[in-house]
């Protein structure tokens, strides 16, 4: 995206995505330095996917009203109509990357997976879920 358009952009919706994932959110600032590529601040306010585990090591999603920066290459006008819940967002992310290992069976990823139980941890804690309690999450994730 050019810094025009960018600037036009400012709080408005955006998709951004880095090794950590990628997540939808409100540009807050756009950040220019002199013979320098531009980056946006980006207000994180639902996950669109977690990043792909590399030998069985789980990286947190960004948590809600978490502020982060992404370069100007990463960021998208978000255009699919409202913003999803934060929550559901990490619950339909989660699904997906299940899915995802599913088609891998025999991956170095799929065998060191253990630790994609982590996401029990984050629906416990509220400064990533803003208290959400494990037993609001969905038995069933098919």
């Amino acid at each position: 995206m050019k810094k025009d358009e960018a600037l036009k952009l400012v709080g408005k919706p955006v998709f951004a995505s880095c090794w950590a994932g990628s997540y939808i959110g409100i540009l807050k600032e756009v950040i220019i330095h002199p013979h320098m590529p531009w980056r946006g601040m980006v207000v994180i306010k639902a996950v669109a996917d977690f990043p792909f585990p590399t030998w069985g090591n789980f990286v947190k999603p960004l948590r809600y009203n978490m502020e982060r920066s992404f370069g100007h290459s990463s960021i998208a006008l978000f255009n699919n109509g409202e913003i999803p819940d934060y929550k559901k967002s990490m619950i339909d992310a989660y699904k997906a990357l299940l899915k995802q290992l599913d088609k891998h069976p025999d991956s170095l990823v799929q065998k060191g997976c253990k630790s994609l139980r982590e996401f029990e941890w984050l629906v416990t804690h509220p400064e990533y879920m803003g208290g959400w309690k494990k037993t609001d999450m969905p038995k069933n994730l098919d």
